[in-house]
């Protein structure tokens, strides 16, 4: 994820499941105090590099945190990946704050955060979103309840793996 790159992105041929499950072991050993659960539903190849999938991975984990530390809640961060009826996804969900209903359209703008000054630039998700549409994906933000959110990334799969 370059966000100053200019240009046509370059497609990748990464493994979804492998390569959460690196962003998950990377950011587990920055953040030993987090809860963070992962589930996977089969795989999928996605048009993503490998470093852009863990990439992403480490911004929605990083995101989740806050806000789960923010509402100073229990609940674990799950990471839930895979394909089902022909779509590959990557959701991870947070008991934290949650999004305000006014801002669920904005979760992806640039410069746009819900954390405290200082805390954050909102460029993030940004990137992340824009990395997806380029090659043919999308973000999903889903305020969930009775709180937190769940930020749905939906791949352009390459190919699908039988699981």
């Amino acid at each position: 994820m370059r966000p100053g790159a200019r240009g046509e992105v370059a497609a990748g041929d990464a493994d979804l499941a492998d390569s959460v499950e690196a962003a998950v072991e990377v950011w587990r050993a920055a953040h030993p105090e987090a809860d963070v659960r992962v589930e996977s539903r089969g795989s999928a190849v996605v048009a993503m590099t490998k470093s852009d999938v863990e990439a992403a991975v480490c911004v929605l984990l990083d995101n989740a945190l806050a806000a789960t530390e923010a509402a100073a809640a229990a609940g674990p961060i799950v990471v839930r990946s895979g394909s089902e009826r022909g779509s590959v996804f990557l959701t991870v969900e947070d008991e934290g704050v949650g999004v305000d209903p006014a801002n669920v359209g904005r979760i992806g703008e640039p410069f746009f955060t819900t954390k405290e000054t200082g805390q954050g630039m909102g460029l993030g998700l940004f990137v992340v979103r824009n990395l997806l549409e380029q090659l043919g994906g999308r973000l999903e933000v889903e305020r969930r309840s009775p709180r937190g959110t769940a930020v749905r990334l939906c791949f352009a799969a390459k190919e699908l793996a039988s699981g």
